[in-house]
């Protein structure tokens, strides 16, 4: 930089552009084509650039100085001093076309960007005329334009696959999310408006962060979570996130599987429980006397399997048709289910045929209870479809603590005993000689019928 005469004083290192012309006077300079006079506030020249050198054909030693009337038109000179004032007074001056002399006596078309040069005390003390090439210039408002334009393409087309796509997009900061796509704010049950003041992950995630894989978040692995709904239903999604680094926030993207995850529970529901009566299946069954088993052992306890069998139920299928069978054996399996403890498991094993496990017995006996309870319940009449049915059933009893505690053992015995009770006339409970207190058992049977036999009559 070149200074001025002292009775100017005028330091031409001060120039420093405002705020709002940065940006173009940076693709300015950068375009190689700039010439840069600096003038005082009368108009001398008292700074002149490589560039105005090869522009106006002036070299520096002869244009500083002058008037700047050497490269303005005498006519446009009065137009220079008014946007002189009004940068003066903190106004901008907005870039113009215009014409300027040059050395060899011609004219030049430029385009021209007054710049004010403040002091430290942010008064104006000179302005720098910045002059581009007209071609230039144009090539590199063309360049700002176009790189502006795909800036907002990108921009554009990054807010539509934000809003359309077909996953879940969030942006989040912490523990809260701030922004979130269509797709996403279904899955967590939310509006816009929540948006405001951030959702908190911990209400939103069933169980809070305690589920969350400290070492996976940010990283991009997939993880499943649970999110508990405003409405109470619950959706269940995979998600993962990455860290927008070195920015604090991170953005996720989350897939629904609730369709998934219930077509699972469902499949998994199917194949423990009856599709008919949805009571446990033969495999669920197994699982609970083994395990019932293993604890009559510890404890010193009872098991008992109870095999019943409907009699004559095939009659009803084959004169009422398989419609009214079916309900009758969904209210047979309310009422196995009221008889029993939550403890006790009850399960269709076949067509007519369902199996009840008792476990935790303290006495042979207790088992005898059961049965008859359940048998009593079996014989009094269910409406189905407009129809009475009279319905009763054959049980067998097997005990646990005979010598042979396996469970096919167990169940093979009880089916053994049920087939004894229907030989004896159906309607009936009965159980193996070699059960553990057999005499016990039939005898306590026979005092339970007698005794309700005896109170019917009484009645």
């Amino acid at each position: 930089m070149r200074k001025a005469g002292p009775e100017d004083d005028v330091d031409i290192s001060l120039i420093e552009p405002v705020d709002s012309e940065r940006a173009l006077q940076a693709a300015i300079v950068e375009a190689e084509s700039v010439a840069i006079a600096t003038t005082d506030l009368d108009g001398r020249i008292v700074q002149w650039n490589r560039g105005a050198e090869r522009r106006f054909g002036w070299r520096a030693s002869e244009a500083i100085g002058r008037s700047v009337n050497l490269i303005v038109p005498a006519d446009r000179r009065s137009e220079i001093d008014a946007m002189v004032w009004r940068l003066q007074r903190g106004h901008d001056v907005a870039p113009f076309e215009a014409t300027r002399h040059t050395r060899a006596g011609g004219e030049v078309h430029v385009y021209v960007q007054l710049v004010p040069v403040k002091n430290e005390l942010g008064a104006v003390v000179a302005v720098a005329h910045l002059a581009l090439d007209h071609t230039a210039f144009a090539v590199t408002t063309s360049e700002l334009a176009a790189r502006a334009e795909r800036e907002r393409n990108a921009a554009h087309r990054y807010r539509r696959i934000f809003a359309a796509n077909l996953f879940g997009v969030c942006y989040g900061a912490g523990r809260r999310i701030f922004e979130a796509n269509d797709v996403m704010l279904r899955m967590m049950g939310a509006d816009r408006h929540d948006l405001e003041a951030g959702i908190p992950l911990d209400k939103l995630l069933a169980g809070g962060l305690d589920g969350v894989r400290r070492s996976s978040v940010g990283d991009g692995e997939g993880q499943e979570f649970e999110i508990s709904r405003p409405d109470g239903s619950t959706t269940y999604i995979v998600s993962a996130a990455l860290r927008l680094a070195p920015d604090p926030g991170w953005v996720a993207i989350a897939v629904d599987v609730t369709h998934r995850k219930e077509a699972e529970r469902d499949s998994e529901y199917r194949a423990l429980h009856d599709a008919l009566t949805g009571l446990p299946n033969r495999r669920v069954l197994v699982d609970r006397l083994e395990h019932a088993l293993a604890r009559s052992n510890r404890r010193e306890c009872l098991t008992a399997v109870l095999f019943c069998d409907l009699d004559h139920f095939k009659q009803i299928n084959d004169d009422l048709g398989h419609f009214v069978g079916d309900q009758a054996l969904q209210a047979v399996a309310r009422r196995l289910e009221l008889q029993l403890r939550e403890s006790d498991t009850v399960a269709r094993t076949g067509g007519d045929e369902f199996v009840a496990l008792l476990e935790d017995l303290a006495a042979p006996e207790d088992a005898a209870v059961t049965a008859e309870r359940i048998r009593v319940a079996l014989a009094t009449p269910v409406i189905v479809q407009g129809h009475e049915l009279n319905m009763t059933c054959s049980i067998g009893i097997s005990l646990s603590g005979n010598g042979d505690d396996r469970v096919e053992a167990l169940l093979g015995r009880a089916d053994l005993a049920m087939y004894v009770a229907k030989r004896n006339g159906r309607d009936q409970i009965a159980l193996g000689a070699d059960e553990p207190g057999s005499r016990a058992v039939r005898r306590s049977v026979i005092d339970l019928r007698d005794g309700r036999s005896g109170d019917a009559a009484a009645r």
